[in-house]
């Protein structure tokens, strides 16, 4: 005989998991934990977020913080693939913040899964977020930023 108070060992994991999830997306990852590359590739979108609101053409900035304009245009490809396939606007933080928004979060695992060549890794970093039929056009883009970043 079962009844409500007895505890289901799936329904205890399915809480533990989910109570987890709740705890990692309460403490915000940090940039120091990201590769050079993601590091690299989230303080350029953090840039190009003040390039925005400051009215100012990225590309020269970009350029000279990037090293090319080859990588200032595979950034500002990548950020116009993301701004079309992203559900709402890029939430980035200040350049000086050492906490990722959780959008600079994507990026990064992005940016990783780019740099490894992990299509399937990509997938899983998007999965939930950005409609499938999206992925490859950004993988493409993030593949090409990562490359020129790095």
């Amino acid at each position: 005989m079962s009844g409500p108070r007895q505890t289901d060992p799936a329904r205890a994991l399915h809480r533990t998991r989910r109570a987890a999830i709740v705890a990692r997306l309460a403490v915000p990852p940090r940039l120091t934990s990201l590769s050079p590359v993601a590091t690299k590739l989230v303080m350029a979108i953090r840039f190009l977020a003040l390039c925005a609101r400051s009215r100012q053409d990225p590309v020269a900035h970009l350029t000279s913080r990037l090293g090319s304009v080859t990588a200032a245009k595979a950034l500002l490809d990548l950020a116009d693939c993301a701004a079309h396939s992203w559900p709402e606007t890029v939430q980035v933080c200040k350049p000086c913040c050492c906490a990722l928004s959780p959008d600079e979060s994507v990026f990064a695992g992005m940016a990783e899964a780019a740099r490894r060549g992990d299509r399937e890794g990509f997938g899983e970093v998007l999965s939930g977020f950005i409609r499938t039929d999206r992925h490859e056009r950004l993988y493409a883009h993030a593949v090409e930023a990562v490359a020129h970043i790095g």
